[in-house]
């Protein structure tokens, strides 16, 4: 659910139950990135990018330490709180992982924005601003208002000198049910469909307002049956965050007897749909599940209060999974019991 989302052949299971154990080192995210973003350029599939995106926000983010001086070779799934802490950059004992990560930071905004001859295409967001030119050569400025990923609305408004035809590519992750598109405070009537690249070609003038709603519940993930590591497991994601429950945020529980209610009705069937060879699923909304705001929380982050099935009285927290182990060493883990919510 990391960075490795997708399977070529059943022999991948055995790889990602020792990466239980073992974690997912930092230069395989670094790399997992670059080659998707080829993919993607080659055949501008958008479900290239989604894996990306979550490659980016938690397979690579989860490595680095939130004061930029240390990293993990190894970001582990699972941890009691016996991992090992994060190396200084300049630590001799890995020489490809940080060389890969601070050349790679950098080229992160060439991953926001691209042209083609039809026009732009705006593959991530967040508070940016393209000025570049269309491939005819006139000017265009895009700047993009959003708290994504905390939030999914994003505005995203269009600067020219004089109006012009082309078209405007919104990614639409695969993950997210029923987006809305308005252009100047209208909405658009043609459907947005999930896993797309969303075109909307029209003459574009200065100032023009396009605004992207992109619904976020918290959704608990299950793994194929086949993976029987992870059989009545469940992770959380909430948009294209991959959520992680540690045992400083969970003191009334040991994170290893943690367990959340996953019933309800299905998102959809298993195997079906673009997630067709998806390694990991969404199975069902976790409405119970609050997303809290805490500024003050690691440098800022979004926290997921819910019920457990576990007694006692106390809500579970989750974190977002790039923010673990920044604080005291402790316990962590991603996947948690599934149970139905009768028993007790």
């Amino acid at each position: 659910i990391t960075n490795e989302p997708f399977a070529i052949s059943t022999g991948v299971f055995g790889c990602l139950q020792d990466h239980i154990i073992h974690g997912f080192e930092l230069c395989e995210a670094v790399g997992n990135i670059m080659w998707n973003w080829r993919m993607l350029t080659l055949t501008a599939d958008t479900t290239f990018f989604d894996l990306l995106e979550r490659t980016l926000y938690n397979g690579l983010l989860s490595h680095i330490s939130l004061d930029h001086r240390n990293y993990h070779y190894l970001s582990l799934m699972a941890s009691d709180g016996d991992h090992p802490p994060r190396n200084p950059w300049g630590n001799p004992t890995t020489g490809c992982c940080p060389a890969n990560a601070v050349r790679f930071m950098p080229s992160i905004p060439s991953y926001f924005f691209s042209t083609s001859n039809e026009g732009v295409w705006v593959h991530l967001y967040d508070n940016c601003k393209m000025d570049w030119h269309l491939p005819d050569g006139r000017s265009i400025i895009l700047s993009q208002r959003t708290r994504y990923p905390w939030d999914g609305t994003v505005t995203v408004e269009i600067g020219l000198r004089e109006p012009a035809e082309f078209s405007v590519h919104l990614r639409i992750p695969s993950w997210c049910e029923h987006a809305v598109i308005t252009i100047n405070g209208r909405r658009l009537e043609d459907s947005v469909e999930r896993g797309t690249y969303h075109r909307i070609c029209r003459v574009w003038r200065d100032s023009d307002v396009i605004t992207v709603t992109l619904r976020m519940p918290v959704v608990a993930m299950e793994a194929d049956p086949r993976a029987h590591e992870f059989r009545d497991k469940v992770a959380v994601m909430r948009g294209p965050l991959l959520y992680c429950f540690e045992g400083v945020d969970n003191p009334d529980y040991h994170i290893r007897t943690i367990s959340i209610p996953a019933t309800g009705e299905r998102i959809r069937p298993f195997g079906e749909g673009i997630e067709t060879e998806a390694l990991y699923h969404p199975a069902t909304e976790l409405s119970f599940f609050e997303p809290i705001d805490k500024p003050d929380l690691l440098g800022g982050v979004t926290v997921l209060k819910g019920p457990t099935q576990n007694r006692g009285k106390s809500k579970i927290t989750a974190i977002p999974y790039y923010a673990w182990a920044n604080r005291t060493q402790s316990s962590m883990r991603i996947w948690i019991d599934r149970m139905e919510a009768s028993e007790n």
